[in-house]
């Protein structure tokens, strides 16, 4: 069994049974329904706990309940581009927005990337008398360039300038003080080794001539 037959055996289960995924989420609960869907369909992995309830909900054996425990190759089944009208679109919004996105994300933050690890992301239910609508709130956090090797007044992060990269110069001018401060204490150690060195060695010969 690998994580594609397992992923079909349990929707062959859902089927039978008559389930929704709503259903399936308040059964294994722990965490956004979109993470345990995205597990069930073999992109996310559960944590321990929740593996036991989908183990116990599915009646998958020993094996197949720890691979829901195992980190999967996440996106190995889509297709790029993807065939799908509905994943489709969710394409389509990122080459038709994505540049837009882009400038106005590095306008206010800097140099930098969202987090798609580091996320959130919650699908509501909008009811509207024309057709309901779908909503998307994601949120990541924003992650910095780091500008390795950097060095001097070059700052070490791609932060906007601002709070964050005033906090970001301030850790940086922190840290060197650090070092210097333990260079200082380093040679002022070792001076002072020295110095007890030197003393001995005058009083054992000292001691010697008399």
């Amino acid at each position: 069994m690998n994580r594609a037959g397992l992923t079909e055996k349990i929707l062959d289960i859902k089927r039978e049974n008559g389930w929704t995924w709503k259903y399936i989420c308040d059964e294994i609960g722990g965490m956004s329904p979109v993470m345990i869907v995205g597990a069930l369909l073999g992109n996310h992995k559960l944590t321990r706990p929740q593996v036991g309830k989908a183990g116990d909900l599915f009646g998958l054996t020993k094996s197949e309940t720890a691979m829901l425990n195992e980190v999967p190759m996440r996106g190995a089944g889509t297709p790029m581009p993807p065939t799908d009208p509905l994943i489709y679109r969710f394409y389509e919004l990122v080459m038709v927005n994505g540049p837009a996105w882009k400038a106005l994300i590095e306008e206010e933050y800097g140099d930098g990337i969202m987090s798609a690890i580091d996320f959130d992301m919650v699908m509501e239910r909008l009811p509207d008398p024309r057709g309901d609508r779908v909503k998307f709130t994601m949120s990541g956090k924003f992650l910095p360039f780091k500008y390795y090797g950097a060095s001097g007044n070059v700052p070490q992060y791609g932060y906007k300038g601002g709070v964050r990269a005033k906090q970001a110069a301030a850790l940086s001018a922190c840290r060197v003080a650090r070092m210097e401060r333990s260079d200082i204490r380093d040679r002022a150690l070792q001076a002072h080794r020295l110095s007890r060195i030197s003393l001995c060695s005058i009083r054992a010969t000292c001691f010697a001539r008399m």
